[in-house]
């Protein structure tokens, strides 16, 4: 091969005379190299005879070379900036997002990350907040999949974005008491909050928080604001408390407030899982706009505490906890084997349960036969259920009619509030000559002492069709049950309740074919009776046929059918 030129290779003995990040104060000819050995760095030059004006030296990389320096970035392609596009340096790319193996966390050993993780989000939030709140200096900081080891709680700072791998990729496992993840305010001050420097602007995603001890907090979120909580798993250890053996502090999210201005709000928890706390998501304080949608709750003993049960009410509730959980919106989650409530509100107004779906729930962990507490209960009036969905009724109608006789019903929504459901169910329906149970509906009642008595109205809308295979025994009948219950007058009586039923016959008008049958062939009778199941006051809805005395062909065992309801309970 023949050799054209050997470039010649200038090793300087002197200084660069520069510092690192400056170009070579000389200019090199074309091919010509040149070491500096005091910044242990290699350049090569580019100047020719036929280019005068290129009198640039371009640096050949070795590792001493600082590459954040050297060169610049564009989005694109590189040898153009059109459509806008900006040109950085690469260190300005890169704090785009950090990643936390940057800080010595690691996901590949059984040794503590707390003090790695901790560092990080004081380096990266914290003190962006005492930088002049430098917003440009927030990056998002991300962990890669794996299991990380919690033994010291992780501390929260305002404007915290921490993004995980995905639920059940990044994993963090704690071990330690109290609470794992703990919201402070810009002062690290737990008691002397205010509104411009309460947690706030906080965004948690993509990853699983496991914590060992059955009696630990998840999130402990005091006073946070204006936060997002997406993709999450919660998983606790907590199976069922018995006795005196109650884990108060088993919590998936805590929400403590310091007063009505400087409280829990307008954050919002989408596509959280919480699973095998005794509490899932609890507030006693007066928190207010915070919206839980697409959520997941199982193996809880309440899944959504909000407000707390005062044992005296003539003690003034302490500031903050004065009006309870106000204009929070529950919507779209489903809620699976829950001991007691799904929903529980003993304080508060205003509040939401929307398209909610509810199985296996308030039975003590049994089965629907075995019902002991509703699945969502209002101890205070002007809360709203709305198209919440419960197998409840689906699980009683496979009884048969007898359903009642055997199993104390307890409604899917009691205490006060408004329910209103537009999804139907449906029972068995036989001949019976005398007044059979049909149905139960609670009264609602507070379980909180001293709440004064009440009124209230329960509207069933039913269709009953009949199933008989006999063209002549072939009917139908839609009507509305209103039944009325008043307790005004005496409080520790069994409620007074009247019974209206508005409904139009819709048979087949065969009446010309067997001129026996007239509208009253399928007629009816509703009774309604206040009961006590549970110590809980409820109404029993009661039917029986009558038949025309003008009637010469009838057969018992072909008059049955299916009723179709829906209802609402409104206080």
């Amino acid at each position: 091969m023949a050799v054209v030129q050997i470039s010649k290779i200038q090793i300087r003995r002197d200084i660069k005379d520069a510092e690192p990040q400056d170009d070579l104060p000389i200019t090199l000819s074309a091919g010509e190299m040149a070491w500096c050995i005091d910044t242990d760095q290699l350049y090569i030059g580019t100047y020719a005879v036929s280019d005068p004006t290129n009198t640039s030296n371009v640096e050949i990389l070795t590792k001493q070379s600082d590459i954040f320096t050297i060169g610049s970035y564009a989005y694109g392609p590189v040898n153009t900036l059109d459509n806008g596009r900006k040109l950085r340096t690469i260190q300005d790319r890169l704090d785009d997002r950090v990643n936390a193996k940057s800080f010595d966390v690691r996901s590949d050993v059984d040794e503590n990350q707390s003090p790695s993780i901790n560092r990080a989000i004081v380096r990266l939030y914290k003190e962006t907040l005492q930088s002049d709140g430098r917003v440009d200096l927030r990056a998002v900081l991300e962990f890669g999949p794996g299991i990380y080891k919690l033994e010291e709680p992780i501390y929260v700072y305002s404007y915290t974005k921490i993004v995980g791998s995905g639920q059940g990729r990044t994993i963090f496992q704690y071990t330690g008491t109290g609470s794992a993840f703990i919201f402070v305010d810009d002062e690290d001050d737990t008691s002397g909050f205010g509104r411009s420097t309460q947690c706030r602007n906080v965004s948690l995603s993509e990853f699983t928080l496991e914590v060992e001890n059955s009696n630990t907090t998840a999130f402990d979120m005091f006073c946070v604001r204006n936060s997002e909580f997406k993709n999450l798993t919660l998983k606790s250890t907590w199976d069922r408390d018995i006795g005196a053996n109650i884990r108060t502090t088993s919590v998936g999210v805590l929400m403590g407030v310091k007063s009505e201005l400087i409280t829990c709000e307008y954050n919002e928890f989408i596509n959280v899982s919480v699973d095998s706390f005794r509490l899932g998501i609890s507030a006693r304080g007066d928190i207010v706009n915070n919206v839980i949608r697409d959520s997941k709750f199982q193996s809880n003993e309440i899944s959504i505490n909000f407000g707390y049960y005062n044992v005296n009410p003539n003690i003034i509730p302490p500031v903050g906890e004065q009006y309870g959980p106000r204009n929070n919106v529950i919507s779209t989650c489903s809620f699976y084997r829950v001991q007691k409530h799904a929903i529980k509100v003993w304080q508060g107004y205003g509040n939401v349960s929307s398209k909610n779906n509810f199985k296996s729930v308030g039975n003590n962990l049994g089965g629907n036969i075995e019902a002991a507490f509703g699945q969502i209960e209002f101890d205070q009036p002007n809360n709203l259920s709305v198209d919440d969905f419960s197998d409840r009724h689906k699980d009683l109608g496979f009884l048969g009619p007898d359903a009642l006789t055997i199993v104390p019903y307890i409604s899917e929504v009691t205490g006060h509030g408004l329910y209103q459901n537009n999804f139907s169910y449906s029972l068995p329906i036989t001949y019976s000559a005398s007044f059979t149970k049909l149905f139960r509906f609670p009264v609602p009642k507070s379980s909180t002492p001293n709440v004064g008595p009440l009124s209230c109205q329960i509207e069933i809308n039913y269709l009953y069709r009949s199933s008989a295979n006999d063209i002549s025994y072939r009917r139908l009948r839609k009507g509305t049950l209103t039944l009325l219950v008043d307790i005004r007058n005496d409080d520790t009586a069994l409620p007074d309740v009247e019974i209206i039923d508005d409904y139009d016959y819709l048979g087949f008008g065969l009446t010309k074919d067997l001129p026996d049958r007239t509208d009253e062939d399928l007629f009816f009778e509703f009774s309604a009776d206040a009961v006590q199941q549970n110590n809980q006051w409820q109404v029993e809805v009661s039917y029986k046929y009558n038949i025309s005395s003008a009637k010469t062909t009838f057969n018992s065992s072909l008059e049955r059918g299916t009723i179709i309801y829906t209802y609402r309970i409104l206080t």
